[in-house]
């Protein structure tokens, strides 16, 4: 394992998952881990759900809408700044690619 990776292991509904992550992002892998935990603690207080498969497909589901509606949102902001560009370009006079 090279210097720029390090072992760790999570445990998400009472089972541990070692895995190998590069040291930078330790504290976001271990930070998501606590994420999708505290939502499988919510989902099951909400809707009393007991099986595990469910659990984590619900989180799942939500966690990748979260994902999709930020992606979404990065690209409406990118086209905003990339017409901004544009129409500043065009007040200083120059053209755009």
């Amino acid at each position: 394992m090279a210097d720029d990776h390090i072992r760790i292991s999570l445990q998400i509904l009472n089972r541990t998952y070692p895995i190998t992550v590069k040291r930078v992002e330790e504290e976001a892998v271990r930070a998501a881990a606590k994420n999708i935990n505290d939502q499988l603690t919510k989902m099951q207080r909400s809707y009393n759900i007991d099986h595990n498969q469910d659990l984590l497909s619900m989180v799942a589901i939500q966690l990748a809408t979260k994902l999709e509606n930020l992606q979404r949102l990065r690209n409406k902001e990118h086209e905003t700044i990339v017409d901004y560009s544009n129409r500043f370009h065009l007040l200083l006079g120059k053209q755009t690619t």
